[in-house]
C-alpha cells in the first residue's frame, strides 16, 4: 500500500477519544499529543501521537535505546531500514550529516542520518538524532496537507 493510513494502529484524522477507546495506556503529553509505551518490530518504543483540531495528523516511535554508540545505532538503524522497505517499499538511501561536535560536553540537537520516503499525502521519516544530549532513533509518519 503506497499511501499509508496511519501507524502504530491508529488511522490518520481519528480523533483523541477514537484513539482512547482503542488503547487504554495513552498519557497525555500536552494538549495535542497522546503518548504510550509499545513495540516497533519487536523493539520498545514510545508512542507519541500528534493532534491538530482533534485530528490525528502524525505520529513517533522513538525507540527507547540502551545505546553505547554511534556505531552502534547506525547497525540498529540499518536493520529497521530493511523492516521499513520490507514494509513500506525501498527506502531512500539515508543521507548523513556532518556530526556537530559536543561544545563543553554538551551535544546540539541535531539529526545525523535521515531516510525520508513520501508515499501519497503521508510522509515517512527515519532518523538518527541527538536530541537532550542523547542520541536516539525514531521513525515517524505525517501527514501533509497536500
Amino acid at each position: 500500500d503506497n499511501n499509508p493510513t496511519g501507524m502504530l494502529g491508529a488511522t490518520w484524522y481519528m480523533s483523541q477519544q477514537d484513539l482512547k477507546s482503542l488503547f487504554n495506556d495513552l498519557q497525555p503529553l500536552n494538549e495535542e499529543i497522546l503518548i504510550r509505551s509499545t513495540q516497533l518490530y519487536d523493539r520498545p518504543i514510545q508512542a507519541s501521537y500528534s493532534f491538530q483540531d482533534d485530528k490525528l495528523v502524525q505520529v513517533i516511535a522513538s525507540f527507547k535505546n540502551e545505546v553505547k554508540s554511534i556505531e552502534e545505532l547506525s547497525d540498529t538503524f540499518y536493520v529497521i531500514q530493511k523492516l521499513l522497505s520490507s514494509d513500506y517499499g525501498e527506502m531512500p538511501e539515508p543521507i548523513m550529516n556532518d556530526i556537530i561536535p559536543p561544545i563543553n560536553e554538551r551535544w546540539t540537537d541535531q539529526e545525523i542520518v535521515v531516510s525520508t520516503k513520501k508515499m501519497g499525502r503521508t510522509t515517512l521519516v527515519h532518523r538518527i538524532m541527538i536530541k537532550d544530549n542523547s542520541a536516539g532513533e525514531q521513525v515517524y509518519m505525517y501527514l501533509s496537507k497536500e
